[in-house]
């Protein structure tokens, strides 16, 4: 999933997942309500066959934006399979529509927060609240660097590498210029309405936020399982 990644990608989270314990579980919940047994097990039965135990999520949080862009990705072990689940279960979705782009398959899901977008190719399903970001992430690699490639991840290849359970990676120093650009205006618009602010703070002498974000190193977390348990 990390070949899905660019080189300013924000936050990259990777963990496992059986899907091919998911119909032993739904069974041994059975009884309890007869109505969710009969819509659970098909779906559980279709999703240990289709999917890959690899999941990801992954967001860019470019420059102006107000908030990231996340995705998540699960990988694909039978595609006719997962497409067929799918054709089957969008379009009991309210106002759930699907077209094809070549060879992907695109469905749009109306929410009361926006569309979410979920895409499928041989390899991955896809799904996230930015068409566009979907659409190309479906379409593989375009040739630029992913984060493996990144001066800032270079600190956690070596834990990306030899996680076996779950990863996740933040980039810090972004994700703090983000959220500190967004809020020194607030802050200032505030001291307007409110004088007794100026006060406390002197907003003249707030720093720019890379005089901040340049100390921050990556966050950076491992999952690994050895013989002796799980080491975190």
């Amino acid at each position: 999933a990390i070949s899905l990644t660019n080189a300013s990608t924000t936050m990259f989270m990777n963990f496992a997942l059986n899907f091919a314990a998911l119909p032993a579980w739904v069974e041994s919940m059975a009884g309890r309500n007869p109505q969710t047994d009969a819509i659970a097990k098909p779906l559980a039965e279709a999703a240990a066959a289709s999917f890959a135990p690899e999941c990801a999520v992954m967001a860019n949080w470019n420059e102006g934006s107000m908030s990231p862009t996340p995705l998540l990705s699960v990988l694909i072990k039978n595609a006719d399979r997962a497409r067929e689940t799918l054709m089957q279960i969008i379009p009991l979705v309210p106002g759930g529509t699907v077209q094809k782009n070549g060879p992907i398959d695109l469905y749009t899901i109306p929410t009361q927060y926006g569309s979410l977008t979920i895409a499928q190719n041989d390899q991955f399903l896809l799904a996230g609240t930015d068409a566009t970001f979907v659409t190309q992430a479906a379409n593989g690699p375009t040739g630029e660097k992913t984060l493996l490639e990144s001066p800032p991840f270079a600190p956690a290849l070596g834990t990306y590498e030899s996680a076996n359970e779950a990863f996740c990676y933040i980039d810090t120093g972004t994700v703090f210029e983000r959220l500190y650009t967004s809020f020194v205006p607030v802050l200032r618009f505030g001291a307007l309405m409110m004088p007794a602010i100026g006060k406390t703070v002197d907003l003249n002498k707030l720093p720019k936020a890379a005089t901040i974000s340049r100390h921050l190193p990556p966050i950076i977390l491992s999952q690994k399982r050895t013989k002796d348990g799980t080491l975190i």
